[in-house]
């Protein structure tokens, strides 16, 4: 009787915080991800933030032109990390072909929501800074459907 109390007391037990951090982020494991930013350094970030998470990084665009290509030409995109100003040119063309796409993809800039055209303002915004956290959270409610994270 003593040993049914404590499977049942085991079973009971809550699962860990890191346990279901792993397992929210396992849904992200092979999305193809473009990655659209100017400074080498948050690129650089970026791409170990996905790379830990599991995601095939696609591509790196810095320039306009380059994320206008990958966004047009890539086969399969998952989702699209998209910085605004790239070297003082805005993405939002980038942000066009992507609505046209279909693709999902996330804002991330330095500047609050307002500043965002009307016609991406509905679209997925990460104010910079940011850390994995609020990236995987982003993630999952923008590119697996359905999710709410």
């Amino acid at each position: 009787m003593a040993a049914m109390k404590d499977t049942k007391h085991t079973n009971e037990e809550q699962v860990p915080p890191v346990s279901i951090e792993l397992d929210r982020e396992a849904r992200l494991i092979d999305l193809r991800i473009l990655i659209v930013e100017d400074m080498g350094l948050i690129a650089h970030e970026l791409r170990q933030m996905l790379e830990k998470m599991g995601c095939e990084i696609v591509g790196v665009a810095s320039r306009l032109r380059e994320a206008e290509k990958f966004a047009r030409e890539t086969e399969r995109l998952d989702g699209v990390l998209l910085d605004l100003n790239l070297s003082g040119e805005n993405s939002y063309p980038v942000a066009e072909i992507l609505h046209a796409r279909g693709v999902p993809f996330i804002i991330m800039s330095g500047y609050d929501t307002s500043n965002i055209r009307a016609d991406c303002s509905d679209d997925a915004h990460l104010q910079k800074p940011f850390n994995h956290d609020d990236l995987a959270s982003m993630m999952l409610r923008t590119f697996i459907s359905g999710d709410a994270a």
